[in-house]
């Protein structure tokens, strides 16, 4: 049965193993912020979302009244000129980011235990591609399937499979089906205490969402710092769950 602890210790044993594994933790997740940046762009261009995005901005800016007809007319543009394999070429790019997430993922239970680890760990899930990306699609094909039903189902499957990656590195035999339904089992009665973790977070995504659309130029520095505060977070709940109390942590220098 998991140790009883509230939503600040955790934040606080957190803050505290990232302290303590700076500078090497700040470097890991800028890396990690880059990636996501250039895979957005990536993804834009692919999709040709950003050519799309300019156009409708321009044709915002020079008339008080959307034209239908305009409209209508910069849709057209876009179809015709989208190459059929950017699409393709993009879903491929996400697959691989679900991979590369869960590498994300299981730093941050490093860091949350003490262990010290290299920015090449950021990519140990393709060392378990299979295995990683069939459970990822899992995870995001049931909180599709629960949010067309009414948004409470989805909510509830995500919170339920939610343990699994955690899952999937400490059992690096377990298939990914089982990672799920041993992610079900651990999180029942534990569904809305994560939810309150997230919860707690609010104020961070709140200044994250400020910095990106106001001040550009810190928000590399918060994006990296929400990532890595969540996620060290996330990871000591589930260390919690599973009793694992921590060695003493390593220093970074």
């Amino acid at each position: 049965m998991p140790k009883k602890v509230t939503i600040k210790q955790i934040k606080q044993s957190s803050l505290t193993a990232i302290l303590t594994s700076m500078p090497r933790v700040a470097y890991i997740g800028l890396v990690w912020t880059l990636i996501l940046f250039i895979t957005s762009m990536l993804n834009n261009e692919l999709t040709g979302m950003r050519a799309l995005n300019e156009a409708l901005t321009e044709l915002t800016k020079k008339a008080t009244t959307i034209d239908p007809d305009a409209f209508q007319s910069v849709i057209a543009n876009y179809s015709g000129n989208l190459h059929p394999i950017g699409p393709l070429l993009s879903t491929l790019l996400s697959l691989l980011m679900l991979v590369v997430e869960a590498g994300f993922m299981w730093y941050t239970l490093r860091v949350s235990r003490g262990q010290k680890s290299d920015v090449k760990s950021l990519f140990d899930g393709f060392a378990h591609f299979g295995r990683l990306l069939l459970l990822r699609i899992l995870q995001n094909l049931a909180l599709f399937v629960g949010l067309l039903f009414f948004i409470a189902p989805g909510i509830i499957l995500h919170y339920s499979f939610s343990m699994a990656v955690y899952i999937c590195y400490d059992n690096p035999e377990m298939s990914a089906i089982k990672c799920l339904q041993a992610s079900v089992t651990m999180m029942k009665g534990h569904k809305f205490e994560l939810f309150k973790l997230h919860f707690s977070f609010i104020g961070w995504y709140a200044l994250e969402l400020l910095s990106a659309n106001v001040m550009y130029f810190i928000y590399p520095l918060i994006s990296c710092w929400v990532s890595l505060f969540y996620g060290v977070s996330a990871s000591a709940f589930y260390n919690n769950l599973i009793g694992f109390v921590p060695s003493p942590p390593v220093v970074e220098v």
